[in-house]
């Protein structure tokens, strides 16, 4: 719900207040982490193409076909792989909105 100018959202006049809003948000939040965890947890023991981008911590990270950047969590790699690459990754684990696996 936008109730931007111009829109038909605008126009209207029966809206529940911030409050409620705020509410009824947190519980499509809610929701919408356990649908990614279960989604998470079924891709544990599969394989999948990586795009590597980068590195944090001594782990290089990327992101598979299914993963938008600053939505989807990060594929994570115990692993020495240069950014740019394209490597097959078996998915071991599946931990706070994050993938971890090992190149094959």
């Amino acid at each position: 719900f936008s109730p931007e100018e111009g829109t038909p959202a605008a126009a209207m006049e029966d809206r529940v207040d911030t409050e409620e809003a705020e509410r009824r948000a947190g519980l499509i939040m809610e929701l919408q982490q356990q649908i990614m965890d279960e989604w998470n947890d079924s891709l544990v023991g599969k394989t999948l193409e990586v795009f590597v981008q980068g590195e944090e911590d001594g782990c290089c990270w990327g992101r598979s076909y299914a993963d938008s950047p600053d939505i989807d969590g990060r594929i994570w790699l115990e692993s020495d792989v240069p950014a740019g690459s394209f490597v097959q990754v078996r998915i071991e684990r599946s931990e706070d909105g994050d993938l971890w696996g090992t190149p094959v």
